[in-house]
This record gives structure tokens, C-alpha cells and sequence, in this order.
């Protein structure tokens, strides 16, 4: 797993609309060529604060949700940065998180969070009140080794990056496992050496 310094999110107004980044990934002057338009969040465990903040998602009413991956929470905020909540806590039972990764969330607001050390995802409402889990540890259908992002199908099926495992995993909305595909760890079309980051078009 990789560790990020960043502590702050950056919201960037691009021609295609809001644009959230992780950290200043811009020069000043770039920033001002495409509307940068302010940050929030500093170093802490407060409300607000993050450590080692690892994904962004926005929810149907424009919420932002952020895996603060080292506080074992996931925060949420307005669209202009003000805190709103926090969920989660540290551990293995339903609603902790040991290291949240990646998060996307549904056409009904629902949160789904990869829970990267426990090796599960996990969904919450939009208000953080946990619904399900599903994975576990291993290399068999449906398990997890490193699950790293998330992304939600036009279906509401659920595409997983399972990083160590070199494939990417599919599930209903319930979390039902329906299919894999990747790995073993290569070069070949396929393939994968070191799976990421995952998207989902409109179409599928």
C-alpha cells in the first residue's frame, strides 16, 4: 500500500464541470488558468482534519465524501468543504475500517468504501449508518487481497480493484460476487501488474 503526504483537498472548477483533486497537484499559474477556486482540510484527527486522505467521491446531492485512510474514517462535506460528518472508527467489525481505500458512491447515495487492510467493502447510507459487507481475505472468487478502488456501474454493479490478487471483481449492488477477470500478475493482454485506480463508462 502506498502512503500519500497529502492533507488537504483541492476543488477545481474545469470546463466539464467540478473536478476534485487530492492535495495541490497544480502550479499556481495552472490553477488560475482553469478556475481554482479553494481548498479545505489541514493535518489532524479533529473534524475536518485529515490523515493521509486516499479517494473522493460525490454524492447525488453533491455532497463530497473522502476516505481519510490513516483517521479510519470516511468524512463527508458541502460542496464548498464545510464539515458535515464523520463515520467509522478503527477495528474489523461492521462500520470500522483498518485503512480505508477507495470509495464510490451509488445512484441512491449509498457509500461503498474498500476496506484495504480488512480486505472487504463495505456500504453505508449517505449518512454513514452501515448496510453490508462483503469479501474477505483470500484469492478465491469474491475475496479480497489489497482491494484498492471502487466504481459503480451503470447497472449499480460493483467493479473492485483487487490489487494483490491482479484482477478486478464484479457484484450486485448487494454485494453478490459475478465475475473476475485479470490476472495472474503479467504483461498479456488482460493482464495486470499493478492495478489501481478503475472507472466504469455510461454504457458499461
Amino acid at each position: 500500500m502506498r502512503v500519500h503526504s497529502i492533507r488537504r483537498i483541492c476543488r477545481v472548477l474545469a470546463t466539464a464541470g467540478l473536478l476534485l483533486v487530492l492535495g495541490v497537484l497544480l502550479q499556481a499559474s495552472q490553477a488560475a488558468a482553469i478556475g481554482f477556486s479553494g481548498k479545505w482540510g489541514s493535518t489532524g484527527s479533529a473534524p475536518g482534519q485529515f490523515n493521509n486522505p486516499t479517494a473522493v467521491a460525490v454524492g447525488p446531492s453533491g455532497n463530497v465524501y473522502v476516505s481519510d485512510a490513516a483517521n479510519n474514517r470516511v468524512q463527508e462535506f458541502s460542496p464548498n468543504g464545510a464539515f458535515i460528518n464523520a463515520f467509522g472508527t478503527t477495528g474489523t467489525g461492521p462500520g470500522q475500517f483498518k485503512y480505508p481505500w477507495g470509495i464510490a458512491i451509488d445512484r441512491f447515495g449509498n457509500v461503498y468504501v474498500a476496506d484495504n487492510t480488512n480486505d472487504r467493502i463495505e456500504e453505508f447510507t449517505a449518512g454513514g449508518t452501515f448496510i453490508n459487507q462483503f469479501g474477505g481475505t483470500g484469492t478465491t472468487d469474491g475475496k479480497f487481497t489489497n482491494p484498492v478502488a471502487i466504481s459503480i456501474g451503470p447497472s449499480g454493479n460493483v467493479y473492485v480493484s483487487d490489487q494483490d490478487n491482479r484482477r478486478i471483481q464484479v457484484y450486485t449492488p448487494g454485494g453478490a460476487f459475478i465475475t473476475n477477470f485479470g490476472g495472474p500478475d503479467g504483461s498479456l493482454d488482460g493482464q495486470f501488474v499493478f492495478n489501481e485506480g478503475i472507472a466504469v463508462t455510461g454504457s458499461g
